[in-house]
């Protein structure tokens, strides 16, 4: 843990960011992984990213939500190619936190690893920031997207042959399948 977290914790850095996206409540039935600091210690502890002796504040949760909203929006902007203000506003908290949790590029053994400058908290949102870079670094990061679902937004890796999924799931796009089917019934008889 500490200043020398790497974001190999997990097999692939994308897979560190689609977890911690992936910590919202949402209308599909995922519940919050970060409502209080016990919460957040304890996600952050089941994936080896903090020490036992990490202290996480009220101030910390607020900080682990909003990054974790800027990276949500876009991610969105993947799934939906919409360039919003919203996803602006989410580039401009993405570089503020990049400022907030620097990262620095380790060499050793021919390989290049970014890891959080910092410990404790700022480590844990520094390792999300640097395994989004590491993810964009493979070219993969307009792969990583969220569901169109509005009552989902859940983060999934597109691994379709063209790279034009839309859902996190086969069940999330027949919903929403149905759910037009719905409304084109619904205009047809009125």
């Amino acid at each position: 843990m500490g200043s020398e977290q790497e974001t190999a914790s997990w097999k692939d850095p994308a897979d560190v960011v689609v977890d911690f996206v992936n910590t919202r409540a949402d209308g599909a039935g995922h519940i919050e992984r970060f409502g209080s600091g016990a919460d957040l210690l304890r996600w952050a502890r089941e994936r080896d990213l903090l020490d036992d002796g990490a202290a996480v504040t009220d101030f910390d949760v607020l900080a682990a939500r909003e990054l974790r909203e800027a990276l949500r929006t876009v991610l969105l902007s993947h799934t939906d190619g919409q360039q919003t203000a919203a996803l602006a506003d989410a580039h401009e908290r993405l570089r503020a936190a990049s400022d907030r949790y620097p990262v620095r590029a380790v060499v050793a053994a021919g390989r290049v690893r970014l890891v959080p400058v910092a410990g404790g908290v700022p480590g844990l949102l520094g390792t999300v920031l640097a395994a989004a870079a590491e993810t964009a670094h493979r070219d993969e990061w307009a792969w990583v997207k969220a569901c169109s679902s509005p009552k989902c937004l859940y983060a999934f890796r597109d691994r379709t042959r063209n790279h034009s999924g839309r859902y996190c799931s086969p069940r999330c796009g027949s919903r929403m399948s149905m759910q037009a089917l719905r409304e084109r019934n619904k205009e047809d008889r009125a």
